[in-house]
This record gives C-alpha cells, sequence and structure tokens, in this order.
C-alpha cells in the first residue's frame, strides 16, 4: 500500500477544490439560466390570459349596455321598466324576471 505524504496531496487537493468549484459555479449558472426561461415563460402566458380577460370584460360590458337591454326590451314588448328588474337574455331572446 502507497502512502502519500501531505506534501504531495496539497496540488492535487488544491486542484480538486479549483475544479468542484467551477462546476458548483456552472451548475448554477445553469440552473439559473433555466428558471429565467421558466418565469419569462410564465410571465407570456400570463399576460396572454390578462389580455384575453380583459377583452372578455370589454365584450361582457358591451353586451350588458343599458341602451342594448332596453332596446331588446322594447323589441320583444316588454313595456313596463321599473327598478330592480331584471332582463335575461339566451340566444337573442329575452325575458323578465322580476
Amino acid at each position: 500500500m502507497i502512502l502519500y505524504n501531505k506534501k504531495e496531496l496539497k496540488p492535487f487537493m488544491s486542484l480538486l477544490i479549483i475544479v468542484c468549484t467551477l462546476f458548483v459555479i456552472a451548475f448554477f449558472k445553469i440552473t439559473l439560466r433555466r428558471f429565467s426561461y421558466a418565469l419569462y415563460q410564465a410571465t407570456l402566458t400570463f399576460d396572454a390570459l390578462q389580455d384575453e380577460y380583459y377583452s372578455n370584460i370589454k365584450i361582457y360590458g358591451n353586451k350588458t349596455q343599458t341602451k342594448r337591454l332596453e332596446n331588446l326590451a322594447k323589441k320583444h314588448s316588454f313595456q313596463y321598466k321599473k327598478q330592480g328588474q331584471i332582463i335575461q337574455v339566451i340566444n337573442g331572446k329575452a325575458t323578465i324576471i322580476d
């Protein structure tokens, strides 16, 4: 069995420490880049969903405008308007719920 002296192992150990340190730094850089890309993709998805949400709010607002609902009520001969009256519109047909 060969026994090494501490003086002989010092250069090898320092080289091993340097290589391991560089490997760890490279691993963290790769991991950081991967997480950054995942965050970027999630941000793009969130922005697309948020845009779709706001466009749906606009469409809903246009469909439930007071003038449009009053016109539907007149069209279907609902002459009496009361406060708190609900006009339900399904497939272009309007009904009043009191």
